[in-house]
């Protein structure tokens, strides 16, 4: 129940606008009211790719496809949702600016559910708003290592504060909540 008393209910959402070979499995999301966008981490297994979705918010009850982010030039490595410890390589994400986003990396993990050797980074991505999506709606965006420094827990929930200056990112397994001061040139 909310503040004022009234019970919160839930409703279907329209999502128009989707290529027919996207196909959304939804993990992470943000919801930008500055961009009226909703940034979702999408684990596609049939495509076994790794992307952003991107989609507009156009009333409470119909989502418009914008546009996925890609890795540019390399694809986002591709971790079976299947594979245990929850699978995919992105986990969540905050959005900063119109063209910026920042990303937790959370797999590969190993097959009993804890961490693998591989490092694990917190992204940032950008990419040109102006520029206009492939066919199959994809648009590549360019993802760099925010923080030198890898965590080899895996990096989980990530939020960021209204003036969005400062984040705070979740290494779950070893009880920790990195916070990071972003700079107005995005480092």
């Amino acid at each position: 129940i909310n503040v004022s008393g009234s019970v919160p209910s839930l409703h279907d959402v329209a999502l128009r606008s989707m290529p027919p070979d996207y196909d959304l499995r939804p993990h992470g999301i943000f919801l930008d009211n500055m961009t009226q966008r909703l940034f979702v981490v999408n684990h596609d297994d049939r495509r076994r790719e790794e992307s952003i979705a991107v989609l507009r918010i156009m009333d409470t009850r119909t989502l418009i496809f914008s546009f996925a982010l890609v890795g540019s030039p390399q694809p986002f490595p591709f971790i079976a949702s299947d594979f245990l410890g929850g699978g995919g390589f992105f986990h969540d994400l905050v959005a900063t600016l119109p063209t910026e986003l920042f990303v937790t990396q959370w797999g590969p993990m190993s097959q009993n559910e804890q961490p693998s050797d591989a490092e694990r980074f917190l992204w940032r991505c950008t990419w040109d708003d102006s520029a206009a999506p492939a066919s199959n709606g994809r648009l590549p965006t360019a993802c760099v290592h925010a923080w030198p420094f890898p965590s080899r827990l895996g990096l989980n929930g990530i939020a960021i504060d209204a003036k969005r200056t400062r984040l705070w990112v979740v290494e779950s397994a070893s009880s920790l909540v990195w916070q990071f001061v972003r700079s107005p040139d995005g480092s």
